[in-house]
């Protein structure tokens, strides 16, 4: 059996935003016939995970300092897979992109040295579009950059979610989508709101590019009579200051009557937020970063989960026509709320839809098309 190693900065005690198309990955890896081990951490100590036990690699010091997981992860992430090749080896190492320093380029060469194969998975291609920052991020995704530029050479072949590449600082690139892991997504049993409004999701670690700020506009353009049927439940905790502004503009424009929010939930809890809504909103603001075509975690759980979504941009997992999307235009205009209404009014009355959803995922969204092309497996 081939061994596996996902090397990704994954927080035990944390909540993460992409645990869950992690999960995805490294379960279908493990259904591929490989031997999976994975990279985490619980702010005092890194582990290697494997079939259900923490081995434990280095102690953390300062794990609780703010910013931690932003600056420091990093730097422990890449001694502790280098730590670990000293005594253990992988046919393949898997890598999501992250900003690096040297101790990352030297961790990329000991893998390289190791024998094994090195796939570097860039989850939104082209990667300039998030270098776009202020001043201090700027510098530093500069540096990185330079550190990634001699790292390349030790790269088996990149990886690429998003814009097309054959190839990427000299090293062979592929185009994959993002899937979804449908098995550990539950079925969303809908349960209409005993209100008998229209209840719109927005579900997301709040941040510009969800552009939710265009959900808000819309529901303050409706006509008021239409207006009182609407319900907005903006679930999620803070990414990049967005959910703040987000809450100043619904007071601003008077529309806490309308346009609720929802701490981040998960479980039995998050289960019942998608039985009660009627449509989901995906994110709206990647344009934003300059993205047009985009492959969307969002999307893909909400399809899997059975709930009707509204989105914008070019997914390529969707064939054209399907009947339970509506595709707004990818711009900073505000969500044409009737039309959005009208669409949730369609599927209400369509109670087959949830079920054709999560086999459309199950038949056009996996993990296991992307992972085996990633993995060169046949």
């Amino acid at each position: 059996m081939k061994t596996f190693l996902y090397v990704i900065k994954y927080p035990l005690d944390d909540h993460y935003s992409i645990k869950k198309k992690v999960d995805g990955q490294t379960a279908t890896a493990a259904a591929l016939g490989l031997d999976v081990w994975q990279t985490a951490y619980d702010r005092q100590q890194t582990y290697l995970l494997h079939q259900g036990e923490k081995k434990p690699v280095k102690r953390i010091w300062f794990g609780r300092m703010p910013g931690y997981i932003h600056t420091k992860a990093f730097l422990d992430l890449f001694d502790s897979v280098t730590r670990t090749l000293r005594s253990q080896s992988f046919d393949a190492v898997y890598m999501r992109h992250c900003p690096i320093g040297m101790s990352g380029v030297r961790m990329m060469r000991r893998i390289a040295k190791a024998g094994s194969q090195l796939v570097v998975e860039i989850p939104s291609f082209p990667l300039e579009n998030e270098g776009k920052k202020n001043l201090l991020r700027r510098l530093y995704w500069a540096y990185s950059q330079f550190c990634w530029k001699r790292a390349a050479r030790y790269v088996t072949r990149f990886v690429v979610i998003g814009g097309p590449a054959d190839s990427y600082l000299g090293r062979p690139a592929l185009n994959i989508d993002n899937g979804v892991d449908v098995d550990a997504i539950p079925l969303r049993q809908h349960q209409p709101a005993e209100d008998g409004k229209t209840h719109f999701l927005a579900l997301a670690t709040m941040a510009r590019w969800h552009g939710f700020d265009r959900l808000i506009q819309g529901v303050a353009q409706m006509p008021q009579e239409a207006r009182q049927q609407v319900v907005v439940d903006m679930v999620g905790s803070e990414g990049d200051g967005s959910l703040a502004r987000w809450q100043q503009l619904v007071q601003d424009l008077g529309m806490q009557d309308f346009i609720r929010f929802h701490s981040y939930q998960t479980g039995k809890a998050l289960d019942q937020v998608f039985a009660t809504a009627d449509v989901g909103i995906c994110s709206l603001g990647l344009h934003r970063h300059g993205y047009q075509v985009t492959s969307h975690l969002k999307l893909r759980e909400y399809t899997a989960r059975g709930l009707p979504f509204v989105y914008a941009g070019d997914d390529p997992s969707l064939a054209a026509g399907m009947p339970f999307c509506l595709k707004i235009p990818a711009d900073d205009s505000p969500v044409p709320m009737e039309e959005a209404v009208a669409f949730a009014l369609r599927m209400k009355e369509k109670p087959e839809i949830p079920a054709e959803m999560r086999r459309y995922a199950r038949d056009h969204m996996s993990w296991e098309a992307p992972m085996k092309k990633a993995l060169n497996l046949q």
